[in-house]
């Protein structure tokens, strides 16, 4: 299993919003801040137990929407801009865990949510923060790996 989160995070994050949203998505040393609303939240079973959190800002929801359905944001019901969004969480979760195992199908999600607020890690959890650019907007992403298992993971 690679140890390398950042790499694997990023490598996900461009396959995801490239492949499926149709926005260009890459690394960025600027820090997102903090109160951009909605969490895409999905927890993680295996390879370690944990979470992912996704913060989209609103500009990044309506590109991301408008792309995939072809639609003005304002024409679209707010329950199938939910559902995309909660999709979209899940394929960056599920290409995250399959660049992390290798392309094994050795992980194990439970479904995606939005929350509206940040979830506590948890004292003895490792954190790792990346932040984005999506076509000149910010976006970031927070993994967190719960006790001791993120031991094994080399993280």
């Amino acid at each position: 299993m690679s140890s390398n989160f950042s790499q694997e995070m990023d490598k996900a994050m461009a396959e995801t919003f490239g492949e499926v949203c149709f926005l260009d998505c890459i690394p960025s040393s600027q820090n997102l801040q903090e109160g951009v609303g909605q969490v895409l939240f999905i927890r993680v079973f295996e390879p370690f137990s944990g979470f992912i959190e996704m913060y989209l800002p609103l500009e990044i929801k309506k590109l991301t929407i408008e792309n995939i359905h072809q639609e003005t944001w304002t024409d679209i019901l707010p329950r199938k801009i939910d559902d995309t969004l909660l999709e979209i969480m899940n394929i960056l979760a599920g290409k995250f865990l399959a660049n992390l195992t290798e392309n094994s199908s050795n992980y194990r999600i439970g479904l995606p949510q939005i929350l509206f607020e940040q979830q506590a890690p948890g004292v003895d959890a490792k954190v790792h923060l990346f932040h984005y650019d999506i076509e000149d907007h910010l976006a970031g992403v927070r993994l967190v790996i719960q006790g001791d298992r993120h031991a094994r993971t080399g993280g």
